[in-house]
């Protein structure tokens, strides 16, 4: 039974997750096998495999077809690997999170520096992809947080380009951490300039040359401020 699937970034390379725990890898064109992964530890309890619940494939570095494939599976273990799509070794294993019988899967941020993913304890799960002192190699430690009051289905990372729209549009929400610049006048000002005769519209409309629009000067405390880690926004959803 195929219960998950998904292309190779160049698409020349389908991959179908099966309900075993195994994903097979074909060319795309005429589906030819080529090889498989099976997704399993190596002994305990989920030696012998479970469902596929997702995969995603993405080029490390991101965008650079001349660099390696990784390959990102997640599967009713609880657990989610990382794998070297040439030799389909397994580089990263990614656990915390809680995925014994739902469809959840794990995905990138399109920077593949994390990974998130949804849980069965109501949480999202985010890990680091990047080297990481101390840890054993094939683990990574998590960070989570209360998403939702029932089972979080889906969590995902916006990604860069949603990201520079909101910072460009100054969207209020996203600036918090770099808030727009104000400037403060006092009370006499703001009522001089509240008492003006209202307009054949039946209000009070400022002047051109009052109105300001428009991000403040980059100083070095506003670029500071700017230069905030990652600045992502994650959107989850739940089964309700």
């Amino acid at each position: 039974m195929i219960t998950a699937v998904s292309f190779s970034p160049d698409g020349k390379t389908a991959i179908a997750g099966c309900l075993t725990g195994l994903c097979l890898f074909y060319e795309t064109e005429g589906l030819k096998y080529q090889s498989q992964i099976h997704a399993k530890s190596t002994h305990g309890k989920n030696a012998r495999g479970s469902k596929i619940t997702g995969i995603q494939t993405i080029y490390m570095p991101p965008g650079d077809a001349s660099g390696e494939i990784k390959v990102l599976i997640s599967s009713n273990d609880s657990r989610v690997r990382m794998y070297n799509y040439r030799d389909k070794s397994p580089e990263l294993k990614f656990t915390g999170n809680e995925n014994n019988y739902s469809q959840i899967r794990a995905t990138f941020s399109d920077d593949a520096r994390y990974v998130i993913c949804g849980s069965e304890d109501r949480k999202a799960y985010i890990w680091s992809t990047g080297p990481s002192e101390g840890e054993k190699r094939d683990k990574r430690p998590v960070e989570m947080f209360e998403a939702h009051t029932s089972i979080t289905t889906s969590s995902i990372l916006a990604p860069m380009k949603t990201r520079q729209l909101l910072s460009g549009s100054e969207d209020p929400l996203y600036d918090l951490c770099n808030p727009p610049h104000i400037t403060l006048v006092s009370r006499a000002d703001s009522q001089a300039s509240n008492s003006r005769a209202p307009t054949e519209n039946g209000s009070v409309q400022a002047t051109p040359s009052e109105v300001r629009f428009g991000r403040p000067e980059e100083s070095p405390a506003y670029i500071a401020r700017s230069a905030h880690p990652g600045g992502n926004i994650i959107v989850t959803a739940d089964y309700a």
